[in-house]
């Protein structure tokens, strides 16, 4: 047996030999025993009915005769032979069928005493002799005689019914034997199917629980486990195919731990030479891996857990990835982090970006810390050096403003029209440039800290209305609508109400310039939370979107925008609204419209806070 179909075969060749065997034994037995009573029972049951046509005939003659002897009624002759015809017929019949133990001898009996009685009746029926000689001949000689051939017919008849009735007793009998026989083979076959699964247990299953137990070892990882090969059926070849498989897996797993080694040296390596800070983080929140500046500055080293560290920066920077799965890129410097670097401050922004699986689920978070120190000074000097050349050109403004003003209102002495248009024009240019001035101061101010936010409970209704009245005849001149969807309902906020209506108003002027005339602007606000959210909407131009994240930056103006703005004035609105502590964002689709909204916090969760401290 060297395939595993032989051993099946074998196996389940044994068992259905055995069902054929028992199922053939019981058949024959059974048709054996069948055939025996059937014949048993026609042979009987033809007695009986030859014995009684024969005595019944038997009678209608002795009748007839006694009809005839002593009643004087006319003999039927023909009646007469028939009943002759039918016993000497049935006679015949029954001696063909005797083969019961004494029934032969029955029936020669019954065959002497019909000829005697059949003897009798033809000196009977002889007209020659008187009648009173047959009268008495007929009741000395044919009736005990008729009697005699009935009882004889009757012993039959009793002889094959006993017979029939003894049949059941003797299938009892016969049906023992059969009993034993199949009791013996039904032992025979359940010893053999208990022999018969042993051996495929043993050719079989065995082997099939030795590859099942291969196949969990190298599950957890057991490589090194080998199938024991006993035989060379097909078991066997999948146990040797399973054992090359478990080698050519360690000879791959090597190959990758090795290329794993080599990647994960050569990245620490890489990142150790960055000047910024790079810690990965898993989905459970632990550290796998950081540079020499994460660990030197940050104290971020791997193993750690972000919820247990002291950096609250790091854990709502994996908290907010993980909720998003988007990447964070601040882009101002409100949101860097000053470390202490031997004696020297240097600043880094963060930068988290996360690591997804192939169905896009993250599985981690890559967190960069780009040292923007150098950056960050150059920004200062730049913004002090706006500040102190627009405070040294204050003072002269001022005066050439003033200046110009007289003049163009001809308190100094009357103008030509050439020389009054050239003055108006010097004249505005500086109006604009005393306001890029203020700009900058303010601007100055604001980022410093030194503008401090006079902070008040106020309404947003009062706020939209205040700033869409002090434009509203720009918008009717222009013929661009304006309206004020702002509930008095609207809880108050916490604001420095000058502050936030020039943020509304140049938000109103800017959707204004870039609105078609039959455009559409709407000055709006709503309850977020535990924030009040205000915005302006437009149908006009739009912004471009890949201009969209630089719109806030300092001078910056989308290219082909028209209007002549110094593109300062969205970034002193960001400067007013996160002082505010809230945030300003921008949406904006070509051709379509741009929609500009801030958040305010409530003022009564402001007193509740301060309550709370």
């Amino acid at each position: 047996m060297h395939g595993l179909r032989s051993k099946i075969l074998v196996g389940f060749g044994g068992l259905l030999l055995m069902l054929v065997a028992v199922s053939l034994l019981g058949e024959t037995v059974l048709n054996r025993y069948s055939s025996d009573m059937q014949r048993s029972f026609r042979e009987d049951y033809q007695s009986v009915e030859s014995c009684e046509d024969l005595a019944h005939a038997a009678y209608r003659i002795d009748v007839a005769l006694q009809l005839h002897l002593q009643q004087g009624v006319p003999l039927n002759v023909a009646d007469m032979g028939s009943s002759i015809q039918i016993c000497n017929r049935q006679l015949e019949a029954q001696s063909a069928i005797a083969t019961l133990a004494g029934e032969k001898e029955a029936t020669e009996r019954l065959a002497r005493r019909w000829d005697e009685y059949k003897k009798i009746h033809v000196r009977l029926l002889d007209p020659a002799v008187p009648l009173s000689q047959r009268q008495a001949d007929y009741s000395r000689l044919s009736l005990p005689k008729a009697i005699e051939v009935q009882a004889a017919a009757h012993e039959l008849i009793n002889m094959n019914l006993g017979h029939m009735l003894s049949v059941h007793a003797r299938v009892r009998e016969m049906a023992g034997p059969f009993r034993w026989a199949m009791h013996a083979l039904t032992v025979s076959a359940t010893v053999l199917s208990v022999m018969f699964a042993l051996l495929i247990g043993r050719f079989i299953l065995r082997p099939v629980r030795a590859l099942t137990d291969s196949v969990r070892q190298i599950e957890h990882g057991n490589l090194d486990f080998r199938v024991p090969i006993q035989s060379k059926d097909e078991l066997g070849v999948l146990g040797a195919a399973v054992n090359a498989m478990a080698a050519q897996l360690k000879a791959y797993r090597q190959a990758d731990r090795d290329r794993l080694i080599r990647t994960e040296r050569t990245t620490q390596l890489a990142i150790d030479s960055l000047p910024d800070a790079v810690i990965v983080v898993n989905l459970a929140g632990r550290i796998e891996l950081a540079n020499e500046t994460a660990k030197r500055l940050f104290h971020l080293t791997p193993g750690a857990s972000v919820a247990e560290m002291q950096s609250s920066w790091l854990t709502e920077l994996h908290q907010q990835i993980l909720q998003t799965g988007h990447a964070a890129r601040p882009s101002g410097y409100e949101s860097t982090i000053q470390v202490d670097d031997a004696g020297d401050t240097r600043v880094f922004l963060p930068r988290t970006i996360p690591i997804t699986a192939e169905n896009q689920q993250p599985i981690g978070t890559t967190v960069v810390l780009a040292d923007v120190t150098g950056l960050r000074r150059l920004d200062e000097m730049k913004n002090g050096l706006l500040a102190l050349v627009s405070h040294e050109l204050k003072t002269p403004l001022t005066g050439m403003r003033m200046v110009l003003h007289l003049v163009t209102d001809g308190r100094v002495g009357s103008l030509t029209p050439k020389q009054k248009e050239l003055l108006d024009s010097a004249r505005d240019d500086a109006e604009r440039l005393h306001t890029i001035v203020d700009n900058l101061l303010d601007m100055a101010r604001i980022e410093s800290g030194r503008a401090l936010m006079e902070l008040q409970p106020v309404s947003p209704a009062v706020l939209a209305t205040r700033a869409a009245e002090s434009l509203r005849g720009a918008f009717e001149s222009q013929q661009v609508a304006l309206s004020i969807a702002a509930s008095d309902g609207l809880p108050l906020v916490s604001a420095d109400p000058t502050r936030i209506s020039h943020v509304l108003i140049n938000l109103l002027y800017n959707s204004l310039r870039y609105t078609p005339a039959g455009g559409h602007v709407r000055i709006w606000a709503r309850p977020a939370d535990d924030w009040v959210e205000m915005g302006v909407t437009d149908d006009g131009a739009g912004i471009p979107r890949q201009f969209l994240p630089r719109i806030f930056e300092k001078f910056f103006r989308a290219p082909g925008q028209r209007g002549g703005g110094s593109g300062l004035g969205l970034s002193i609105a960001k400067d007013i609204v996160e002082a505010h502590g809230g945030h300003i964002r921008a949406e904006s689709v070509e051709e379509k419209g741009s929609t500009f909204s801030f958040t305010l916090r409530r003022a009564i969760h402001v007193v509740k806070c301060a309550a709370e401290r």
